[in-house]
C-alpha cells in the first residue's frame, strides 16, 4: 500500500502542517461521517423525497422533477423544491431521517487498528467543526474521555461568546434540535451573508466564522471543496480578499475523486482558497485509513496537555 507521504507533493505539505499542527482545527464533511453509516448529501436528499411524497406533501410529476435535480447533482434546487412542498416539516423530516441512521449506523470504537478515532482528542487546538447533522465527533471525543465538552450550533453564535475549547462547532445544524437545521438556499442566505432578512443574525454567524478562519488552519476532511456552490468556501474565498495574508488551509482529498477534473486547474482552484491537498487513492487505501495515517504523522512523538481530559 502507498504511504500517504509519499504521493507526490504531499511530504512537504506534511512537514508544513505538523510543523503548524497547534493552530489546526479539523473540519468533517459528511465523506468522514459515512464510514460509520451517514447519509451523503445525495443519499439523504433522496431520502427526504421519499418521505415527503409517501406523506401527500407533492404530487407524482413533482417527485418526478426533483428526481431530474437530483440526476443532475443539483442538490441545492432539490432542497428549495422540498422546502417549498414540504409545509414547513422539512427540518423535522431531516432529524427523523437521521435518528433511523443513527439506529443503525456502525458502532463507533477505539483501539481498533487502521481507526483513527484514538487519535482526534490529542490535537492541540480541540476546537472541531462539522457540517454533518450527526454526533459522530461528540462520541468519538467522549469514548476518548474528553470532558467539559460543548457545542455551538447556527443558533447558538448569537447567545454565546468567549466559548473555549474543547467545542465542536456544528455550522449547519444537528439532528437532534430541527430549530438549527441549515438546509435550503434560503436558510444559506439568512447566515452566510445575503442582505436580506436577519441581519443581526448573519452578521454574527459570519463574524464568528471569519474570526475562526484567522486564528486557525482548517484541515478539511471528508468534504469536496466545491468552490462555486459551498458557502462555505465563498466565505473563506472572501475572507482571503480582503485579507490576503491569512492561514493557509489543507484538505485530504481522493485523487480518484478528481479524475475527470484537470489537476492543474484544481489545484489552482484549491490555491486561491489557500488550501493545500494531501493526496490519497481510494483504490488502495480506504478513506478511514488515509485519516489514521495523517493523525499518527502529525500526532508523531508530540507532547501536550489535554485541557479537556482526564491523564491516563
Amino acid at each position: 500500500m502507498k504511504k500517504l507521504i509519499n504521493y507526490e507533493g504531499n511530504e512537504k505539505i506534511m512537514k508544513e502542517l505538523k510543523e503548524n499542527i497547534a493552530e489546526v482545527a479539523p473540519f468533517f464533511g459528511a465523506g468522514a461521517s459515512h464510514t460509520y453509516g451517514y447519509p451523503l448529501w445525495k443519499e439523504l436528499l433522496v431520502r427526504l423525497l421519499e418521505v415527503s411524497f409517501l406523506s401527500g406533501d407533492m404530487a407524482e410529476k413533482d417527485k418526478r422533477e426533483i428526481e431530474t435535480f437530483i440526476n443532475k447533482n443539483e442538490y441545492m434546487r432539490v432542497a428549495d423544491a422540498l422546502e417549498k412542498k414540504s409545509n414547513q416539516q422539512l427540518r423535522k423530516d431531516v432529524c427523523f431521517i437521521m435518528n433511523d441512521f443513527v439506529k443503525k449506523a456502525r458502532p463507533i470504537s477505539i483501539g481498533r487498528n487502521g481507526s483513527w478515532n484514538e487519535h482526534l482528542h490529542k490535537l492541540p487546538s480541540q476546537t472541531y467543526l462539522t457540517t454533518n447533522y450527526d454526533s459522530v465527533i461528540e462520541n468519538i471525543l467522549k469514548l476518548n474521555s474528553v470532558k467539559n465538552l460543548k457545542s455551538a450550533t447556527p443558533i447558538d453564535f448569537s447567545g454565546q461568546t468567549g466559548l473555549k475549547p474543547p467545542i465542536i462547532y456544528h455550522l449547519h445544524g444537528i439532528y437532534t434540535n430541527p430549530d438549527t437545521i441549515i438546509l435550503s438556499s434560503f436558510d444559506y442566505d439568512e447566515f452566510y451573508g445575503i442582505e436580506r432578512r436577519n441581519v443581526i443574525l448573519r452578521q454574527t454567524f459570519a463574524k464568528r466564522l471569519y474570526e475562526l478562519f484567522v486564528k486557525y488552519s482548517f484541515l478539511f476532511i471528508g468534504c469536496s471543496i466545491n468552490i462555486t456552490e459551498d458557502r462555505i468556501f465563498r466565505l473563506l474565498k472572501k475572507l482571503i480578499i480582503n485579507m490576503p495574508q491569512s492561514k493557509h488551509h489543507y484538505a485530504l482529498l481522493d485523487e480518484n475523486e478528481e479524475k475527470n477534473k484537470n489537476k492543474y486547474t484544481r489545484m489552482c482552484e484549491l490555491s486561491r482558497l489557500n488550501i493545500k491537498p494531501i493526496w490519497y487513492s481510494s483504490r488502495n487505501t480506504k478513506h478511514e485509513e488515509a485519516i489514521n495515517e495523517l493523525f499518527e504523522y502529525l500526532l508523531g512523538d508530540l507532547q501536550i496537555t489535554f485541557r479537556g481530559k482526564r491523564n491516563t
